[in-house]
């Protein structure tokens, strides 16, 4: 069944230390169903509409962030879709970002 889904990204807790001084500069980036997807930021005036991804923003020094971004989806299969959070710290325009976590979330498993 086709429909419209409401992600919410509130915040993370007890993230992994990815820099020298033993927090991380974190910031989410969420799939549905491996393809990127296009997102708003919730109480910010400015639009985050790259390449149709949902990225949060980054928070810097935080081991515990608060990011409050969403995301409207619309897909042809309610039932058939899985989401996936990746979680990242920032090291900056010219470097690499390393990997935090990730966790998938299927759709049925909410719906159960």
């Amino acid at each position: 069944m086709a429909g419209v889904l409401y992600v919410q990204v509130h915040s993370a807790a007890g993230l992994l230390s990815a820099d020298a001084d033993g927090l991380s500069d974190p910031y989410c980036v969420v799939l549905a169903n491996k393809r990127k997807v296009r997102t708003y930021q919730v109480h910010s005036p400015c639009l985050l509409y790259i390449s149709q991804v949902l990225t949060t923003h980054y928070v810097l020094d935080s081991l515990n962030p608060h990011w409050e971004a969403g995301v409207e989806l619309f897909l042809s299969d309610l039932s058939q879709t899985t989401l996936t959070f990746l979680v990242y710290d920032w090291d900056g325009p010219l470097v690499g970002d390393d990997l935090l976590g990730a966790t998938k979330l299927t759709l049925t498993q909410v719906q159960n």
